[in-house]
């Protein structure tokens, strides 16, 4: 038999199968060029590193916890201010032994991120050849690079995503490897809550297969799905019991505006026009693979891209954010593992990874060109900005590291400061992050923006037509001041004086008193 016939018995192709990927024979000068190009992430991803001054609104309920005062914000009050709890918890204990949030955050970020990158390229490609778009299109994407550092969720998110679908894609229809995918799908949730949407599509399609080629009763599949989602559960029963409800204080105050859908809608477009604007080849990467489901549906690429179609509805249904790009780092992560997974063939794979290249070197702010002079201060019309440059030159690695130092460099920080020294109790701030962690714990924030306000948070705002994305800013009842300040309830309008007593009572009460439970049923279940 020829070697022609041989190559021709692997897969008809020229590529020999091995355990569900298939490797090109003569894998040369694409594998070096994958291995220097994630060299050169790693580099970019440094240059890029930075901190975002929300993240330190966890950092302080951490410092609390750490400090003997609990989980929470303001101390005299069980509050979830963090949307993370996954990451929450990560940072807690690496802040144990490190006893510092700036380069910790950093470096946990980055090396998540990279492994994230690693395995997308290195794990998941059917071809050499697509592996060399997926992995430019990560690189020159400004969403994807920006939030591989922040102090935020994302790092960590990448990375449960990315092992998801090495499970989901390299691996056959078994019981006990459907458990992992949802013990994955689990902490990914409980890492970020709305991120579920990519993971219940390829839940659903593995369910139904293992069962199917195992010949298995749906009892043992949703045996599995309880095992592995039960650290998802565990958390939202002792969020429930703690906190009072089950979910983040920001995911109550963020969707408990008033606004109307229609409006958050046509926000979510403008969100999406500001990144194709800003970052072209993020959405270009995530609509040419989303256009490719259509015309060559393979069943695993068909659910996985299920789920990141789902997460892009979602994300024009909530009207975006305000930091430009963020909810389309994780979908273009979806992406670029999708591509992973299409037979490209040299000149395809080549073409569209010039094509990648060029398209991210024409945007506004290249990602090649990062350098520690990056600054971008403006809020476009709509509200979204450029969250990275407008903090970079407070916080960004490189620079920090120029000047030798090892905190924030920002107004908000010495104000912070100045109210810790000057002992002020209670005082109603914008912006809490910086100013939250270094004013301390003996100071009663009361957010505006309500994302760490319990009262606050059940409040709709009080104009419908003047808000920015991700600024909700409430309008503070009569008395509401005086009644932080003074521990009585002092709210002038009867209904929300009846409001605060029941929120007092969930998050300053007696974690166990009988009526503090009924109260939480109460309002859980939308009968207050």
């Amino acid at each position: 038999m020829t070697n022609r016939s041989k190559r021709k018995k692997t897969t008809g192709k020229g590529y020999k199968v091995r355990r569900g990927t298939s490797h090109r024979t003569g894998y040369g000068v694409e594998r070096v060029l994958v291995l220097i190009l994630l060299v050169f992430g790693l580099v970019l991803f440094v240059r890029a590193a930075w901190v975002s001054e929300d993240a330190y609104i966890t950092f302080r309920t951490i410092d609390n916890f750490v400090n003997g005062y609990g989980l929470r914000w303001n101390i005299s009050e069980r509050v979830q201010s963090y949307t993370h709890p996954l990451w929450m918890l990560l940072v807690t204990f690496l802040f144990v032994m490190t006893k510092e949030f700036y380069f910790t955050a950093i470096v946990t970020s980055l090396a998540l991120s990279f492994v994230a990158v690693w395995v997308i390229v290195r794990k998941l490609p059917i071809t050499p050849y697509s592996a060399l778009p997926a992995l430019l299109a990560l690189l020159s994407s400004k969403a994807f690079v920006d939030y591989t550092s922040s102090g935020l969720e994302t790092p960590l998110s990448f990375f449960l995503l990315a092992l998801f679908y090495y499970l989901f894609f390299r691996r056959d229809f078994k019981l006990r490897v459907f458990l992992f995918l949802c013990l994955l799908a689990s902490l990914a949730t409980l890492n970020r809550f709305d991120t579920i949407l990519f993971y219940v599509p390829p839940l659903a399609y593995f369910a139904y297969e293992t069962k199917k080629s195992k010949k298995l009763r749906w009892a043992s599949i949703w045996r599995a799905i309880f095992l592995g989602f039960v650290p998802l559960i565990s958390w939202l029963i002792f969020s429930t019991v703690y906190y009072g409800f089950p979910f983040p204080n920001t995911a109550y105050a963020k969707l408990n505006t008033g606004i109307p859908t229609s409006k958050l809608i046509y926000q979510g477009l403008r969100y999406f026009s500001n990144s194709l604007h800003s970052d072209t080849v993020t959405l270009s990467v995530i609509f040419l693979t989303a256009g490719y489901l259509l015309f060559k549906p393979k069943r695993k690429i068909l659910y996985a891209g299920l789920g990141m179609v789902a997460y892009l509805l979602y994300i024009v249904v909530i009207g975006g954010d305000f930091m430009s790009g963020r909810f389309f780092s994780l979908p273009l992560l979806s992406a670029s593992a999708l591509l992973c997974r299409m037979d490209f063939r040299r000149s395809i794979g080549v073409a569209t990874a010039v094509a990648v290249v060029l398209v991210g070197l024409v945007v506004p702010k290249p990602t090649y060109l990062y350098n520690n002079g990056y600054s971008n201060m403006e809020i476009d019309e709509n509200g979204i900005s450029d969250e990275r440059g407008f903090y970079y030159q407070d916080s960004g690695l490189l620079k920090m590291l120029a000047g030798g130092n090892r905190e924030p460099i920002s107004r908000w920080v010495e104000e912070g400061r100045q109210v810790r020294i000057g002992g002020v109790k209670t005082v109603a701030r914008l912006t809490c992050g910086y100013f939250g962690y270094y004013a301390g714990p003996r100071v009663y924030i009361i957010d505006l923006l309500a994302l760490s306000d319990p009262l606050l948070a059940r409040l709709e705002i009080p104009d419908k037509d003047y808000w920015r994305i991700g600024h909700f800013r409430r309008a503070l009842p009569k008395g509401y001041v005086e009644s932080v300040a003074t521990r009585t309830n002092l709210i002038e309008d009867p209904e929300i004086k009846e409001l605060y007593f029941d929120v007092n009572l969930i998050t300053k009460g007696d974690v166990w008193s009988t009526a503090r439970f009924k109260t939480i049923l109460r309002m859980n279940l939308g009968f207050h």
